[in-house]
Protein backbone atom coordinates (compact mmCIF):
# COMPACT_ATOMS: atom_id res chain seq x y z
CA UNK A 1 0.00 0.00 0.00
CA UNK A 2 0.81 3.31 -0.81
CA UNK A 3 2.49 4.94 1.89
CA UNK A 4 3.15 8.98 3.31
CA UNK A 5 6.27 10.63 2.02
CA UNK A 6 7.22 13.90 1.65
CA UNK A 7 4.27 15.52 -0.56
CA UNK A 8 1.79 17.48 1.11
CA UNK A 9 -1.06 15.06 2.26
CA UNK A 10 -3.83 16.94 0.72
CA UNK A 11 -2.53 19.96 -2.25
CA UNK A 12 -6.35 21.14 -4.16
CA UNK A 13 -5.27 23.96 -6.13
CA UNK A 14 -8.21 26.61 -7.45
CA UNK A 15 -10.85 24.11 -7.69
CA UNK A 16 -14.34 25.11 -8.92
CA UNK A 17 -17.25 23.12 -8.41
CA UNK A 18 -21.23 23.87 -10.06
CA UNK A 19 -24.38 22.10 -9.36
CA UNK A 20 -26.37 21.08 -12.09
CA UNK A 21 -28.32 23.68 -11.97
CA UNK A 22 -25.93 26.48 -12.64
CA UNK A 23 -25.17 27.02 -8.90
CA UNK A 24 -21.34 27.47 -7.95
CA UNK A 25 -21.02 25.11 -5.05
CA UNK A 26 -16.98 25.97 -4.57
CA UNK A 27 -15.05 29.05 -5.87
CA UNK A 28 -11.93 28.85 -6.13
CA UNK A 29 -10.68 26.66 -2.86
CA UNK A 30 -7.21 26.02 -2.17
CA UNK A 31 -5.98 23.48 0.55
CA UNK A 32 -2.98 22.52 1.69
CA UNK A 33 -2.73 20.10 4.36
CA UNK A 34 0.55 18.73 5.81
CA UNK A 35 1.18 15.36 6.73
CA UNK A 36 -0.56 13.42 9.89
CA UNK A 37 -2.37 17.11 10.49
CA UNK A 38 -5.97 16.65 11.61
CA UNK A 39 -8.34 19.87 10.00
CA UNK A 40 -11.62 20.42 10.56
CA UNK A 41 -13.82 21.86 7.98
CA UNK A 42 -16.91 24.41 9.31
CA UNK A 43 -19.77 26.06 7.70
CA UNK A 44 -23.56 26.36 7.69
CA UNK A 45 -25.44 23.46 5.53
CA UNK A 46 -24.58 24.33 2.19
CA UNK A 47 -21.12 25.71 2.45
CA UNK A 48 -19.16 23.36 0.37
CA UNK A 49 -17.24 21.38 3.07
CA UNK A 50 -19.30 17.84 2.06
CA UNK A 51 -18.47 18.87 -1.59
CA UNK A 52 -14.97 19.06 -1.32
CA UNK A 53 -14.82 15.90 0.05
CA UNK A 54 -16.51 13.90 -2.62
CA UNK A 55 -13.89 15.92 -5.09
CA UNK A 56 -11.29 14.95 -2.59
CA UNK A 57 -12.11 11.50 -4.05
CA UNK A 58 -13.47 11.89 -7.67
CA UNK A 59 -17.45 10.96 -6.41
CA UNK A 60 -17.87 14.28 -7.76
CA UNK A 61 -15.52 16.17 -10.42
CA UNK A 62 -15.24 19.92 -10.60
CA UNK A 63 -12.36 22.14 -12.09
CA UNK A 64 -8.70 22.69 -10.20
CA UNK A 65 -6.05 20.51 -9.11
CA UNK A 66 -6.84 17.80 -6.40
CA UNK A 67 -3.43 16.12 -5.47
CA UNK A 68 -3.79 13.95 -2.39
CA UNK A 69 -1.05 11.57 -0.58
CA UNK A 70 1.02 12.18 -3.59
CA UNK A 71 -1.81 10.94 -6.16
CA UNK A 72 -3.83 12.84 -8.73
CA UNK A 73 -5.37 9.59 -9.91
CA UNK A 74 -8.84 8.71 -8.33
CA UNK A 75 -8.63 5.53 -8.32
CA UNK A 76 -5.38 5.31 -6.75
CA UNK A 77 -6.31 8.27 -4.08
CA UNK A 78 -9.32 5.65 -2.90
CA UNK A 79 -7.25 2.81 -2.42
CA UNK A 80 -5.76 5.19 0.38
CA UNK A 81 -8.66 7.50 1.91
CA UNK A 82 -11.32 6.31 4.10
CA UNK A 83 -14.55 7.89 3.98
CA UNK A 84 -17.28 7.86 6.61
CA UNK A 85 -20.47 9.31 5.25
CA UNK A 86 -22.69 11.55 7.61
CA UNK A 87 -25.79 8.68 7.40
CA UNK A 88 -24.43 5.25 8.70
CA UNK A 89 -27.22 3.39 6.51
CA UNK A 90 -25.52 4.53 3.26
CA UNK A 91 -22.44 2.41 4.23
CA UNK A 92 -24.00 -1.35 5.95
CA UNK A 93 -25.81 -3.24 3.52
CA UNK A 94 -24.89 -6.88 4.32
CA UNK A 95 -26.19 -9.39 6.68
CA UNK A 96 -24.09 -8.93 9.62
CA UNK A 97 -21.87 -6.45 11.23
CA UNK A 98 -18.64 -8.94 10.07
CA UNK A 99 -19.93 -9.35 6.29
CA UNK A 100 -20.06 -4.95 6.77
CA UNK A 101 -16.89 -4.84 7.80
CA UNK A 102 -15.24 -7.32 5.65
CA UNK A 103 -17.01 -6.16 2.21
CA UNK A 104 -14.09 -3.79 1.49
CA UNK A 105 -11.07 -5.87 1.99
CA UNK A 106 -12.86 -9.04 0.38
CA UNK A 107 -13.61 -6.24 -3.08
CA UNK A 108 -9.98 -5.76 -3.38
CA UNK A 109 -8.52 -9.00 -2.48
CA UNK A 110 -6.56 -7.71 0.67
CA UNK A 111 -5.34 -10.86 2.38
CA UNK A 112 -6.19 -11.67 6.26
CA UNK A 113 -9.65 -10.07 6.39
CA UNK A 114 -10.65 -11.92 9.79
CA UNK A 115 -8.13 -10.01 11.62
CA UNK A 116 -8.41 -6.71 9.66
CA UNK A 117 -12.31 -7.44 10.65
CA UNK A 118 -11.53 -8.14 14.17
CA UNK A 119 -9.05 -5.22 14.82
CA UNK A 120 -11.29 -2.28 12.81
CA UNK A 121 -13.81 -3.90 15.13
CA UNK A 122 -11.79 -3.38 18.28
CA UNK A 123 -10.53 0.26 17.17
CA UNK A 124 -14.37 1.09 17.51
CA UNK A 125 -15.37 -0.55 20.56
CA UNK A 126 -17.47 -3.17 18.72
CA UNK A 127 -15.51 -6.34 19.59
CA UNK A 128 -18.17 -9.22 19.56
CA UNK A 129 -20.56 -7.86 17.35
CA UNK A 130 -19.51 -9.71 14.33
CA UNK A 131 -22.55 -11.66 13.64
CA UNK A 132 -25.08 -9.04 14.64
CA UNK A 133 -27.26 -7.46 11.74
CA UNK A 134 -26.06 -4.22 11.43
CA UNK A 135 -29.83 -3.15 10.71
CA UNK A 136 -30.52 -3.56 14.14
CA UNK A 137 -27.67 -1.51 16.18
CA UNK A 138 -28.39 1.97 17.65
CA UNK A 139 -27.35 5.07 15.84
CA UNK A 140 -24.23 5.56 17.57
CA UNK A 141 -23.32 1.79 16.83
CA UNK A 142 -24.37 1.92 13.18
CA UNK A 143 -22.03 5.25 13.11
CA UNK A 144 -18.71 3.12 15.19
CA UNK A 145 -19.24 -0.12 12.32
CA UNK A 146 -19.96 2.44 9.30
CA UNK A 147 -16.11 3.67 10.48
CA UNK A 148 -14.98 -0.23 10.99
CA UNK A 149 -15.86 -0.74 7.20
CA UNK A 150 -13.01 2.17 5.95
CA UNK A 151 -10.56 1.21 8.85
CA UNK A 152 -10.59 -2.77 7.59
CA UNK A 153 -9.24 -0.91 4.48
CA UNK A 154 -5.81 0.21 6.30
CA UNK A 155 -6.14 3.55 4.81
CA UNK A 156 -4.00 6.30 5.50
CA UNK A 157 -5.90 9.38 5.91
CA UNK A 158 -10.15 9.34 6.82
CA UNK A 159 -12.50 11.37 5.97
CA UNK A 160 -15.81 12.12 7.76
CA UNK A 161 -18.66 14.27 7.13
CA UNK A 162 -20.37 15.10 10.25
CA UNK A 163 -19.64 12.08 12.95
CA UNK A 164 -21.61 13.41 15.66
CA UNK A 165 -24.62 14.41 13.96
CA UNK A 166 -27.70 12.55 15.37
CA UNK A 167 -25.98 11.34 18.34
CA UNK A 168 -27.58 11.68 22.03
CA UNK A 169 -24.59 13.43 24.05
CA UNK A 170 -23.03 9.82 25.40
CA UNK A 171 -22.94 8.49 21.78
CA UNK A 172 -20.97 11.82 20.91
CA UNK A 173 -19.02 11.73 23.57
CA UNK A 174 -17.64 8.02 22.99
CA UNK A 175 -17.46 8.91 19.10
CA UNK A 176 -15.23 12.07 20.08
CA UNK A 177 -13.06 9.99 22.81
CA UNK A 178 -12.90 7.10 19.98
CA UNK A 179 -11.66 10.00 17.10
CA UNK A 180 -8.94 10.72 19.66
CA UNK A 181 -7.53 7.65 20.08
CA UNK A 182 -7.18 6.62 16.55
CA UNK A 183 -3.66 7.21 15.85
CA UNK A 184 -4.85 8.37 11.92
CA UNK A 185 -5.07 12.14 10.26
CA UNK A 186 -8.23 12.81 9.78
CA UNK A 187 -10.00 15.85 7.67
CA UNK A 188 -13.50 16.44 9.37
CA UNK A 189 -16.68 18.27 8.25
CA UNK A 190 -18.32 19.30 11.55
CA UNK A 191 -20.39 21.81 12.74
CA UNK A 192 -19.40 20.28 15.91
CA UNK A 193 -16.98 23.13 16.98
CA UNK A 194 -15.58 20.90 20.71
CA UNK A 195 -14.99 18.05 18.33
CA UNK A 196 -12.62 20.90 16.14
CA UNK A 197 -11.05 22.33 19.26
CA UNK A 198 -10.51 18.75 20.91
CA UNK A 199 -9.37 16.85 17.98
CA UNK A 200 -7.95 18.78 15.15
CA UNK A 201 -4.79 20.81 14.17
CA UNK A 202 -6.15 23.29 11.96
CA UNK A 203 -9.90 24.80 11.27
CA UNK A 204 -11.22 25.93 7.94
CA UNK A 205 -14.14 28.20 7.63
CA UNK A 206 -16.14 27.77 4.42
CA UNK A 207 -19.04 30.03 3.58
CA UNK A 208 -20.80 30.13 0.25
CA UNK A 209 -18.40 27.76 -1.50
CA UNK A 210 -15.29 30.00 -0.26
CA UNK A 211 -12.86 29.63 2.90
CA UNK A 212 -13.53 32.77 4.47
CA UNK A 213 -11.34 31.96 7.70
CA UNK A 214 -8.32 29.63 8.24
CA UNK A 215 -6.19 29.06 11.35
CA UNK A 216 -5.54 27.04 14.50
CA UNK A 217 -8.80 25.93 16.82
CA UNK A 218 -7.95 28.53 18.97
CA UNK A 219 -7.80 31.17 16.38
CA UNK A 220 -10.83 30.77 14.47
CA UNK A 221 -13.30 29.48 17.79
CA UNK A 222 -12.03 32.44 20.31
CA UNK A 223 -13.99 34.64 18.24
CA UNK A 224 -17.65 34.20 18.56
CA UNK A 225 -18.87 37.37 17.14
CA UNK A 226 -17.33 36.41 13.91
CA UNK A 227 -18.51 32.79 14.07
CA UNK A 228 -22.18 34.12 14.54
CA UNK A 229 -21.79 36.41 11.34
CA UNK A 230 -21.09 33.48 9.20
CA UNK A 231 -23.99 31.48 11.10
CA UNK A 232 -22.27 29.45 13.69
Amino acid sequence: MHRQGDHMMVDISHLYYTYPDGSPALIDVTITIENNCNVALIGQNGSGKTTVLLNMLGVLKGKGKICILGETDFKKIRENVGMVFQNPDDQLFMPTVFDDVAFGPLNISLDDVENRVQNALHSVGLTGFEKRSSSHLSFGEKKRVAMATVLSMDPELLILDEPTSSLDPGGRRELIKMLEELALPKIIATHDLKLAARICDRVLLFHRGRIVLEGTPQEILSHPKTLRTYGL
